[in-house]
């Protein structure tokens, strides 16, 4: 999912980088949107298992 999501990302960049400089600066926009929306992802990821791991520990003790 997550390599078929980059994909379509670059492919979209590639799409508008065709319109020129201009394509090229809106492109850079939208990567730099799409890294921040994984990393807010990665994130929320592992504060959930920062969570569970927690919950886990203190149901066991």
């Amino acid at each position: 999912m997550w390599r078929l999501r980059s994909t379509l990302d670059y492919g979209h960049y590639e799409a508008v980088q065709a319109f020129g400089v201009r394509g090229r600066a809106v492109g850079s926009l939208a990567a730099d949107d799409a890294g921040a929306r994984e990393r807010r992802v990665a994130t929320g990821i592992s504060t959930v298992t920062g969570y569970v791991f927690c919950a886990s520990i203190a149901s066991v003790s």
